[in-house]
């Protein structure tokens, strides 16, 4: 966890005096140098125009006996002047700044390295820890010492600050129950953690290699070391923003996710994987592997691929797992011709088999049905003729279905009657839902 020597450090121990006035049973180090117990960690880069709401809700928290350290990556936006604005104010600030950027997982660790707590809180750039948060988990800690690491649950706001719906995070609180959901997701909304330090020392941070994936790789290896915990009370507003993660990104987060896992699996059980893992293992780098051909990470899939195999041969006999997980990202994404893109995932990286070849007849006919609901919602009749019969004819058991039977019923008795056009169109219209 180690970092090199950057830019400026202001704060607690540069200009700015030590301790808080209103924090409450101050601990003394040597020469009685008063140490917090609460070590909130934040990096930030570019964080405008949410950073100033981030910064008052770890400040006005009703447990005053912390330290903040904020560490900006190098930002270009006036980050750095709103920092040294607070830390002018606060007493409790401590700034550092990175002269160029150098990512999540190195500024974070940097943090860290100046952290003198016993507890260290994460907090993200762009989020609202509400007013009890830290006492809350401080308190559970402190009461729950086989606890390394407690988390909160999240509420989801976007942009503008407004609620959203979003249920991403399994709601969790227990040990037992967050170990084995770890093993398959992310069940913790990272920055909602408070860690005992001594823990973040003993696990060596954030790995900056695990880029995208870096709080699920942490989480895993904290929970290799002590039992983990979820307040199950709102206490953290998380912002989800409009601007949807990119593509590659998205790739590189699912292939570090599913390195992350398989490192786990490997730390905890050495070569003798249960099954249930085996095949977790499997489909994340089926996962990896089908996002490689979006991306065009056509090497790197076949890799991902060829592990998968590896770990759950018995795909290539079935197909369900290989059904369910293209299912889950072709069906999803608009971005690409979803028919090419499904005959290039078999080809590339698929062996020839014949319980494949029926996942892929399966899959197909899916997208030739969604385009046969579409069309018909749209009043599109050349778009339902076009996908209808291909659907029917990769999966017959669409046949029996009660809705493509009736469209299919209507296309065909228009046009032994005739009908075409705006005549059709209308006689189509009576029957849509």
């Amino acid at each position: 966890m180690s970092t090199e020597g950057e830019q400026a450090i202001l704060g607690p121990r540069g200009a700015a005096q030590r301790a808080d006035p209103q924090a409450s049973c101050p601990a003394e180090g040597h020469g009685g140098e008063h140490v917090p117990l609460v070590s909130v960690v934040t990096s930030a880069f570019n964080a405008l125009p949410y950073l100033e709401q981030a910064i008052r809700s770890i400040l006005d928290q009703s447990m005053g006996d912390f330290e903040f350290i904020v560490v900006d990556d190098g930002s270009t936006d006036g980050t750095w002047e709103v920092l040294e604005d607070f830390g002018s104010q606060d007493r409790r600030m401590l700034l550092m700044r990175n002269e160029t950027n150098r990512g999540y997982a190195y500024s974070q660790n940097r943090g860290l390295a100046h952290a003198r707590g016993k507890y260290v809180a994460l907090q993200d750039q762009d989020d609202i820890s509400h007013g009890d948060r830290l006492a809350r988990q401080v308190e559970f800690l402190e009461a729950h010492p086989e606890v390394g690491a407690v988390g909160v649950w999240p509420l989801f706001i976007d942009d503008r600050g407004e609620g959203i719906a979003n249920s991403c995070f399994p709601l969790l609180s227990d040990n037992a129950s967050l170990q084995r959901q770890l093993l398959d997701s992310n069940c913790f909304c990272g920055p909602t953690l408070v860690i005992r330090r001594s823990l973040v020392a003993e696990v060596d941070g954030y790995d900056p290699g695990s880029r995208s994936a870096e709080d699920y790789d942490l989480q895993l290896r904290l929970a290799d070391v002590a039992e983990i915990a979820n307040l199950p009370e709102p206490l953290y507003s998380y912002r989800q923003h409009s601007k949807s993660v990119s593509r590659v990104r998205r790739f590189e987060q699912m292939r570090n996710k599913a390195a992350a896992l398989e490192r786990a699996v490997q730390r905890r059980y050495g070569a003798n994987h249960p099954d249930n893992l085996r095949l977790l293992m499997a489909r994340d780098f089926l996962r990896v592997a089908f996002i490689g051909i979006f991306v065009g990470e056509r090497e790197q899939a076949r890799d991902a691929s060829r592990k998968a195999m590896a770990y759950a041969p018995e795909i290539a006999r079935t197909g369900t797992l290989v059904e369910d997980v293209i299912g889950r990202y072709v069906l999803r994404q608009r971005y690409y011709d979803p028919f090419t893109l499904t005959a290039s995932i078999f080809e590339e990286l698929l062996p020839k088999t014949r319980h494949l070849s029926r996942a892929r007849s399966r899959l197909l006919s899916r997208l030739h049905m969604r385009e046969v609901f579409e069309g018909w919602a749209e009043g599109r009749g050349e778009r339902v003729d076009a996908h209808w019969r291909a659907g029917v004819a990769a999966d017959p058991r669409w046949a029996l279905n009660r809705g493509v039977w009736a469209i299919g019923a209507r296309r065909l008795l228009n046009r032994v009657l005739g009908l075409s056009g705006g005549r059709q169109a209308a006689e189509d219209e009576k029957i849509r839902p």
